[in-house]
């Protein structure tokens, strides 16, 4: 696709060509950015539109009168387009199904009745409450009466074996408990449709560090309370994909690059909001946080992102990704005019530029040889940027006041410094710890 081609109208003329009826002619010459849309209807009679792919700013309000437009002169709407798709799919659902699910119209009605029947007896009650933290205590101590009664007072290798018929709930996470009741503190925290699930006798079938959280710190939170839950319930609930901030990012509406965009933004996270390398480990972002941070704070990051990225098309840049971008964007916040692009273009090229002792020279062999350094925690996660960027922080301020840096190693002892600043006091190097 031309890189002028705006990708909203692009993705558009690409529905109306898989339109059943409507067809696409692509423009006479390259460079004429204007695309005729055609259909013909049963009685033969046709109807065209043109369409200028090439516009570079289409706004929400100029992008509905294009599809005004289409709609009134050949009748294409994106409820026509998405109505082809959806029986499409289904027809294709048809096919499949025999094959993997072993499908036959015989299962499919007991399928049925045993679904009714579960709804017809199912004594399920939810709500929705205010937990204040006496409730939530009040609810673990019921919740361990029930495991008393239950047999289940031991850990599970000490349990008799005709006890172990009933669920156990896995060990509680003091880090994840912290985790929510931090949420709570923060005014973070969200009603939703997952909540506390309990059985008739008290027994937490889900839930634990929900009420955890709320009594340790104190801080009353609305939650979906299920009574009467029964026990088969607990083999399979929160079974299912648990949702990434990639996830995340992607139904926010940054679809280009969900899962190295989610790393980036995790790590700039960390930078700002955390005071030590320890910290960058043992905290632990949220979904609400990112989005907050995004929308709030940063709402330019994924325009940076996407150019950052470009620094990477090759196999030349071993800069960790999220490092990279992160500095770009952290640079250019504390110095719009900031050379970022000549800083790079010698990491990625390795050209020199007859400066001796280049710290951007010193920071591309660093990241090199990186994989194969001692490292203190070879195996820690999340290690690579965090590493990476820190020591490019450092590359960064000592190229920018012309300084020589022949080599350059990572020291965990050392805080990255903050990015430079014309005016305002930096060294390559961060305080030591």
């Amino acid at each position: 696709m031309d890189t002028t081609v705006n990708s909203r109208v692009w993705r558009l003329l690409q529905d109306i060509e898989d339109t059943p009826g409507f067809t696409i002619t692509a423009p006479s010459s390259s460079s004429s950015g204007t695309y005729t849309v055609s259909y013909t209807d049963d009685t033969g009679e046709q109807y065209r539109a043109r369409v200028d792919a090439r516009v570079l700013e289409c706004d929400n309000a100029a992008f509905a009168r294009l599809e005004k437009r289409l709609e009134r002169d050949v009748g294409w709407t994106i409820e026509l387009f998405m109505q082809h798709r959806a029986d499409s799919r289904w027809q294709e659902m048809e096919q499949i199904r025999v094959a993997r699910y072993a499908w036959t119209e015989d299962l499919a009605e007991e399928a049925l009745a045993l679904a009714r029947r579960q709804v017809r007896t199912s004594k399920m009650v939810f709500t929705q409450e205010v937990i204040e933290p006496r409730d939530a205590y009040d609810l673990l101590i019921a919740h361990e009466m029930a495991c008393r009664r239950r047999g289940l007072t031991g850990e599970p290798e000490v349990v008799a074996a005709n006890d172990l018929d009933s669920p156990r709930q896995r060990k509680q996470s003091s880090r994840r408990a912290d985790h929510l009741g931090n949420v709570i503190g923060r005014l973070e925290w969200l009603l939703t449709h997952q909540g506390v699930a309990v059985a008739a006798d008290g027994f937490l079938v889900d839930g634990q560090h929900r009420l955890l959280a709320v009594a340790r710190s104190g801080f009353a939170a609305a939650l979906t309370m299920c009574a009467n839950v029964p026990d088969e319930c607990f083999a399979v609930i929160d079974t299912g994909k648990a949702r990434t901030l990639a996830d995340v990012l992607y139904m926010m509406g940054y679809t280009k690059h969900p899962a190295p965009m989610s790393s980036a933004t995790r790590l700039l996270w960390y930078v700002e909001n955390t005071g030590s390398r320890d910290e960058w480990y043992r905290e632990t972002v949220t979904e609400e946080q990112i989005h907050q941070s995004l929308m709030n704070e940063h709402p330019s990051f994924p325009l940076v992102f996407d150019i950052a990225q470009r620094y990477h098309s090759g196999q030349s840049m071993l800069v960790n990704k999220s490092a990279l971008t992160v500095l770009y964007y952290r640079s250019l916040e504390a110095w719009p005019a900031a050379p970022v692009h000549e800083f790079w273009s010698v990491v990625q090229s390795g050209q020199n530029s007859d400066r001796p002792n280049n710290p951007a020279i010193a920071l591309r062999n660093w990241a090199t040889t990186w994989k194969t350094r001692p490292t203190r925690e070879p195996g820690r996660k999340g290690r690579g940027p965090i590493e990476h960027y820190a020591v490019a922080v450092r590359c960064w301020n000592l190229w920018c006041q012309n300084q020589e840096l022949k080599t350059t190693t990572h020291d965990p002892r050392i805080e990255a410094p903050e990015p430079y600043a014309p005016g305002q006091p930096a060294t390559g190097r961060g305080r030591r710890r």
